[in-house]
């Protein structure tokens, strides 16, 4: 896994583990807002390709993005 993989906020850089921090809270914030999981525009605003963060949440979880949020939101009620 790369030290850094994208730019951050003011163009500073940000480590894999600063992105899976973020999309851990991004994830978060759309169950609490009922938003609609979009793994392509997650990783878009986080400023990493998908495929980099899928290799760190394979490599600890086990399952890719859109796996993972697939996973969440088919357990997640409907409003």
């Amino acid at each position: 896994m790369s030290r850094f993989a994208g730019n951050g906020i003011n163009g500073k850089m940000k480590t894999m583990q600063d992105i899976y921090a973020r999309f851990a809270d991004m994830v978060e914030e759309l169950q609490q807002k009922g938003g609609e999981p979009d793994y392509r525009k997650i990783c878009r605003k986080l400023g990493v390709a998908p495929a980099s963060l899928d290799e760190v949440l394979e490599s600890e979880l086990g399952m890719s993005g859109n796996e993972l949020l697939e996973s969440i939101w088919s357990h997640v009620p409907e409003r």
